[in-house]
């Protein structure tokens, strides 16, 4: 029986035994034949990769790829003890899957609690993976980078038609209420503090945003909460059925298809998660609506709405240019798409460039534009790593509140959100927002891996700053914030980002940097990412997984020390799981074995 030993989720090593004489395939399809195992039968026992303390001779018939190298250092640390791990080997189907896991105990009593879950509701728990399997199946450039492009969205609107077109309210011109929000930062933060102060007001609010952390079900939330795993299945399921139907039109290369330059064209994982969400939204009874865009704005699947009350533009930087574009303009110009004719458009405080794009935009459509920075005047009073406290004027109110998120940045996301609110409010409805409602929304507000404080001895905070820009604001709020000049930083990210200017923002902070391997297919190889982090001068390490990157920049901060790891936000979702031990969907379904081929829709651009 073959042996195979791989990456894991969130930096966990999993060590697979093959019931049969094919080696077992992780999830992210890079598993290898590495020895033959002595029992045809699986055993309990053995080494993970990474055994603490155990000198990387014992493991010379390993074979080094992409996700799982070989570490610079002769002998790995000691684990710390802000974890403990279970040296055990535990399965995941008692019957016949032969996949054995190593975990950490965090870890392991979360599959337990799991478990029981599964035996009160296993109905609900194996159709929530079955929609998820048939989700991973359709293109995706968030977790696998296979990006198709296309003229228009009409694949997206022919399925929301199929639909019955859940996106719209019955009886109303404009459809739902709707903020529908693009830009390249802090579109997430401000999508949930309009829809948090909604909520607030009494307004049920359905909030879609992207990506998720851990859990597919978060990017889906009504009242500030992710749907529960049997909603999102059901939605799904749905969505799936219309996609069958739908996706004929598209793949057929004659008739009508053809007539209209459509043939071929598939449907996206993001095209499903979109309608899924309008589908819940629809069987929720939601009163509003706050959507984020994807990628870019204009060809985005959230781009269907004919007629939106207001659209929210977060500040723009350069991202995805082989996409976008290769520079702010062109980039404004894809997130302008998204107004609509008669909308009201808020900006967020933008570079001169972009600002000249949705003024052009906005003038041609007939929208309104507010422009934050020069419409309201703000104060920050209060700062904290637990926060800040700020007095706003806007054009229509003057607002006191306290917001649980660290950066001044997210100041300029309240004060969008905010006026986004005013605006939706404006458009009637019987929506009222007050000063209270402000203030309780924005309190309630819950937005992890942004600046977020995971542990407090040492200090360890987790950020999504994935740009030159972001990494600067996120060094100029750790003095500001937590009253720290400098930090050991653990850093991932996604191939394809200015790593450059990354590396420079953080120079000045940075004690040492840990650049682990981790299990993403878009992963930044971290031997390449040292090249543009040593010049400047900190000590730089490459680990082999991130748990051993998390021990070894806790061990050296000590106990009043900072770490800070930040990247793409799958990086930051990666660290995170290590140190709280929370097991994501990728997790659960890599070490359960899939069932069997399952069919799915012709798929779409």
């Amino acid at each position: 029986m073959p042996t195979c030993n791989g990456p894991g989720v969130g930096g966990w090593m999993l060590e697979v035994r093959a019931a049969n004489s094919t080696a077992a395939t992780l999830a992210n399809g890079r598993g290898v034949l590495l020895r033959r195992a002595e029992r045809e039968e699986p055993a309990f026992g053995g080494l993970a990769i990474g055994e603490p303390g155990r000198p990387r001779e014992h493991f010379d018939d390993q074979v080094s790829h992409r996700g799982c190298p070989i570490r610079d250092r002769e002998t790995e640390p000691a684990r710390s003890p802000h974890r403990a791990v279970v040296h055990t080997l535990q399965r995941s189907n008692r019957r016949d899957t032969g996949l054995y896991v190593k975990l950490p105990r965090s870890l392991s009593n979360a599959r337990h609690s799991a478990r029981r879950q599964m035996r009160v509701y296993p109905r609900i728990a194996m159709e929530y993976d079955d929609e998820l399997r048939w989700l991973l199946t359709l293109p995706d450039f968030e977790r696998t980078g296979e990006f198709a492009g296309r003229p228009d969205v009409a694949t997206m609107r022919a399925l929301l038609a199929a639909l019955g077109d859940p996106h719209l309210s019955p009886g109303r011109a404009r459809g739902r209420p709707t903020v529908h929000v693009a830009g390249s930062k802090g579109k997430g933060s401000t999508a949930v503090m309009a829809a948090a102060m909604l909520d607030a007001a009494g307004v049920r609010t359905g909030c879609y945003v992207s990506p998720h952390l851990h859990r597919y079900t978060e990017r889906i939330r009504i009242g500030g909460t992710p749907v529960e795993p049997e909603t999102f299945a059901s939605a799904m399921a749905t969505v799936r059925a219309a996609m069958e139907a739908v996706a004929p039109r598209f793949a057929s290369p004659r008739a009508e298809s053809q007539r209209h330059g459509q043939e071929g064209r598939r449907f996206l994982a993001f095209d499903a998660l979109t309608a899924a969400a309008f589908v819940v939204f629809r069987g929720g009874g939601v009163d509003a609506q706050v959507v984020e865009v994807g990628l870019g704005g204009l060809l985005d699947s959230t781009n269907v709405f004919d007629a939106t009350d207001v659209v929210v533009l977060t500040p723009i930087s350069l991202e995805h240019t082989a996409i976008l574009g290769t520079t702010i303009a062109e980039i404004a110009a894809q997130k302008a798409g998204i107004i609509t004719p008669g909308a009201t458009v808020v900006v967020a405080p933008q570079r001169e460039s972009a600002l000249d794009v949705f003024r052009a935009t906005a003038a041609e459509r007939g929208a309104s534009i507010i422009e934050v920075a020069a419409a309201c005047q703000m104060t920050r009073t209060k700062a904290s790593a637990d926060g800040q406290e700020f007095r706003i004027r806007t054009p229509r109110a003057t607002y006191e509140a306290r917001l649980p998120l660290a950066g001044r940045h997210q100041l300029d996301n309240a004060a969008t959100a905010i006026v986004a609110c005013e605006e939706l409010v404006a458009e009637g409805d019987g929506i009222e927002l007050t000063p209270a409602h402000v203030r309780a929304g924005l309190a309630s507000v819950v937005w992890p891996c942004r600046l977020e404080v995971l542990k407090r001895a040492p200090l360890v905070i987790v950020d999504g700053a994935h740009n030159g820009d972001s990494a600067k604001r996120m060094a100029a709020a750790l003095p500001d914030f937590f009253g720290a000049s400098r930090a050991t930083l653990i850093f991932g990210t996604l191939a394809g980002k200015d790593v450059e200017a990354i590396a420079a923002a953080v120079a000045p902070i940075a004690e040492s940097v840990h650049l682990p391997f981790w299990p993403h297919a878009r992963a930044a190889d971290p031997r390449e990412l040292a090249d543009a982090f040593r010049p400047h001068g900190a000590p730089v390490t490459v680990w082999g997984d991130v748990a051993a990157a998390v021990d070894a920049s806790i061990a050296s901060a000590g106990g009043r020390g900072t770490v800070l790891a930040f990247g793409s936000l799958a990086f930051a979702a990666a660290v995170r799981e290590c140190i709280l031990g929370i097991e994501s969907d990728m997790i659960r379904l890599t070490i359960q074995r899939p069932a069997g081929d399952r069919p799915g829709a012709s798929q779409a651009e």
